[in-house]
């Protein structure tokens, strides 16, 4: 293949890829704020406030592996980032219970 026809290929892909992409995001819809089932410290029985800018909430038990490794990993990104909190939800002693019964 000489480099015209590999610069056209490369064109050619990029073309395709940007349509597809563009009916993606249209087919995808508008982003809604949302208006109604949000959750508060209180469904989670959370004693830290919430973040102004956001809150990473972690739901984790003592019996998985990957807890611990996921807690560090979102305490850090939360100390890293001005007005984000991280929130550990331990569902280890809350069987059965769900948002709003906490």
């Amino acid at each position: 293949m000489n480099p015209l026809e590999a610069i056209g290929l490369l064109l050619a892909l990029l073309a395709a890829t940007t349509v597809l992409g563009l009916v993606w995001r249209e087919r995808q819809g508008p982003v809604a704020r949302l208006t109604g089932d949000v959750i508060t410290p209180a469904d989670v029985a959370a004693t830290i406030t919430f973040g102004p800018a956001a809150t990473l909430l972690q739901f984790s038990t003592e019996l998985r592996a990957r807890c611990p490794g996921t807690r560090r990993l979102l305490g850090a990104v939360a100390e890293s980032r001005p007005g984000v909190v991280h929130v550990d939800v331990d569902l280890t002693h809350r069987a059965g219970r769900t948002f709003g019964n906490a």
